[in-house]
């Protein structure tokens, strides 16, 4: 099963979660221009983005977010990765921005539970009014030695396979196939924390 989700690659280096976020909220019938998504999402200098930013700029644009974390607010030990180190506000100020998110995502009634979900329970909330985005480790993905946090759509799955358009700038891809057994190594990898993020249409 793979859902007709548009796809778009992504127009700088670090936008990946803001360009997977204009897919699902165009599939769930409320597009949004990427200058939008970007003021929203409150990026940090990098441009890199935090999950919980995501459910926060859908949820400001009326629809129902989810977001689950084995760490809902700042977890230290994601700065002992080089990734976290370079791409990121410094340690402080990312602990800062955690905890007026946390009460932002309260104000607009993002859910956010303190768990990880195994890949079954993820799949059986994907459907025509519900879709997720997920930060993967694509360092496992491109055989690369080092994390490299990605956020990619789901847009479909099979008895072998997850499908996701990948919006990397070098190399977009739509509906490309992952194994199971990868993808899941990639979203439970250090520097995760398993964030994903539902989004259902209101």
């Amino acid at each position: 099963m793979i859902f007709n989700v548009p796809f778009y690659p992504q127009e700088y280096r670090t936008d990946c979660g803001p360009t997977g976020l204009q897919m699902v909220l165009e599939f769930l019938d409320k597009p949004q221009d990427k200058k939008t998504l970007l003021d929203l999402v409150n990026s940090d200098r990098s441009g890199i983005t935090w999950t919980l930013e995501l459910a926060i700029a859908a949820a400001k644009l009326g629809f129902r977010a989810e977001y689950y974390s084995l760490h809902v607010g700042f977890n230290p030990a994601i700065f002992e990765l080089e990734y976290y180190r370079k791409e990121a506000d410094s340690k402080s100020e990312s602990e800062e921005k955690s905890k007026r998110s946390l009460i932002e995502a309260s104000q607009y009634g993002v859910k956010t539970e303190e768990r990880g979900l195994d890949l079954d329970e993820v799949l059986s909330k994907i459907n025509q009014d519900c879709l997720s985005i997920v930060i993967l480790d694509w360092g496992m993905i491109d055989g690369i030695d080092s994390y490299l946090g990605h956020f990619v759509p789901i847009v479909g799955y099979d008895n072998k396979n997850i499908y996701v358009h990948d919006p990397y700038i070098l190399n977009p891809a739509a509906n490309m196939p992952i194994s199971r057994e990868t993808f899941e190594l990639a979203r439970k990898s250090h520097g995760t924390d398993e964030d994903i993020v539902f989004f259902h249409r209101k």
